[in-house]
């Protein structure tokens, strides 16, 4: 009896013995399959979940510039003052800021390119040359005053998340913001699809420019995001295959 129970014993042990053996576990044939497999379904899987992140960071950059574009609104109606938003065209940088700040600035360039536009004016026929040199000046004043501003409030700059541009120059419908336009110097802003666009207005009374600007990602999807000028609201388009129109 005592010689069955040792027995038995014996072959209980051997048991739990070649359990916790290692040769009992995965071949490294099997690890290399399996690891395999989660390889090729990761393959498949990545490009779908891929242009999704993209996709979403999309978004989030429209819900972001809608947002800082609500508070530019809101800072023309509690300074009292005209606001303006700028962007820069084919990079992912903006500001806004109240006028008043840089009146200084305005006048300097104002009167360059005045002064510049009354010797042109007085010849009785203005030569093509010499209106590209007008359109030229023009630009540089624009574009230096913009560097001057950002240069001496480096805070005021706002970035759009990584892989997201401003695709093109806003689309500005009303007259009031075309006659600001006049004002600043911003008429010749770069349309070439680079450099800074022209100035977006918010005004005191809770108006604005009439504007559309148009985000792009790396999938070459948009958003368009309109600013209705009578009411100052904003809003967000669905996100737009390559190609398509707002």
């Amino acid at each position: 009896m005592l010689e069955r129970i040792a027995k038995r014993l014996e072959t209980t042990n051997r048991t739990a013995a070649r359990r916790l053996s290692p040769h009992g576990g995965f071949t490294l044939i099997e690890v290399c399959l399996t690891m395999a497999l989660l390889a090729a379904i990761a393959a498949f899987a990545w490009p779908t979940l891929g242009t999704a992140f993209v996709n979403q960071r999309l978004k989030q950059s429209a819900s972001q510039l809608s947002s800082h574009l609500s508070k530019a609104r809101v800072q023309a109606m509690r300074l009292g003052v005209k606001v303006k938003f700028v962007c820069e065209i084919g990079g992912s940088r903006y500001y806004w800021q109240a006028t008043q700040t840089e009146s200084t600035t305005e006048a300097g360039s104002n009167s360059s390119a005045q002064s510049l536009e009354n010797s042109i004016n007085q010849s009785n026929q203005p030569t093509t040359a010499a209106n590209e040199k007008l359109d030229k000046t023009s630009v540089k004043s624009y574009e230096e005053q913009i560097r001057e501003i950002l240069a001496l409030n480096p805070d005021l700059v706002r970035k759009l998340p990584p892989g997201v541009i401003f695709a093109s120059n806003p689309i500005i419908l009303d007259m009031q913001t075309a006659m600001a336009d006049l004002q600043s110097g911003a008429t010749q802003s770069s349309e070439s699809g680079s450099g800074w666009s022209k100035p977006i207005y918010f005004y005191p009374d809770g108006t604005s420019s009439d504007a559309q600007l148009l985000l792009r990602n790396e999938k070459e999807r948009s958003v368009s995001v309109a600013l209705r000028g009578l009411t100052g609201v904003v809003t967000v388009s669905d996100l737009l295959a390559p190609g398509e129109s707002p």
